[in-house]
């Protein structure tokens, strides 16, 4: 029980969302979802409209991202956002309501977000934080090492609203994202090497 905690990745580098104050979803999905939030049929078909060939597992996978963007997530929510260009790590926390911005925006789906704490190092998290959040997913609830990130903001767990639903059954991998965890794991540990004290042998070695 607490507070939830999401965390949301971007695949567009033309987005900050830390310098915009926002987080945001796919230019792939429908239009405004102000109507749909909390009909996963309605959502279902809207998607179906809109990519009328992809599979439904997809389409249930991508119902289930929208629904919790648009409807599950509350304001005072916190996120964690790993900035991939610079490997470090973001947290914020929702400031307000779901928005559309139109179909001439990029990513036009966005929640306001208040980044409190920017330019974390990837580094000094541990390797599980760093698998939580290298989900396969656009949105996902962080869970497993939830408190680890909480002590960068200095906060404890706070009582209130329940945890996000439990939605791992609706994640849809993409081997994209699978070969970019593989890379982005593969630098964390050749950086924690080179940080730790080896000798000359252990480096050539190394």
């Amino acid at each position: 029980m607490g507070q939830a905690m999401w965390g949301v990745h971007n695949e567009d580098p033309s987005i900050d969302f830390v310098a915009g104050g926002f987080v945001a979803i796919g230019s792939y999905l429908p239009g405004d979802l102000s109507g749909l939030a909390g009909d996963r049929e309605a959502l279902k078909a809207a998607l179906l409209r809109e990519l009328p060939d992809a599979k439904p597992r997809s389409i249930a996978g991508w119902a289930g991202i929208l629904m919790r963007f648009a409807d599950s997530m509350q304001v005072g929510d916190l996120v964690v956002h790993p900035v991939k260009s610079e490997s470090t790590v973001a947290i914020g926390r929702i400031t307000g309501p779901y928005t559309y911005l139109g179909e001439q925006v990029v990513k036009a789906h966005r929640r306001p977000v208040e980044w409190i704490k920017v330019g974390i190092p990837r580094t000094e998290f541990s390797q599980g934080a760093l698998y939580e959040i290298g989900s396969f997913i656009t949105l996902f609830a962080v869970r497993n090492n939830k408190e680890e990130f909480l002590e960068h903001l200095d906060e404890a767990p706070r009582k209130g609203r329940a945890e996000a639903p439990d939605t791992r059954q609706e994640d849809v991998a993409v081997s994209r994202a699978v070969a970019q965890q593989a890379e982005e794991t593969a630098q964390d540990f050749v950086i924690r090497q080179l940080k730790s004290a080896i000798d000359a042998y252990q480096f050539e070695h190394f």
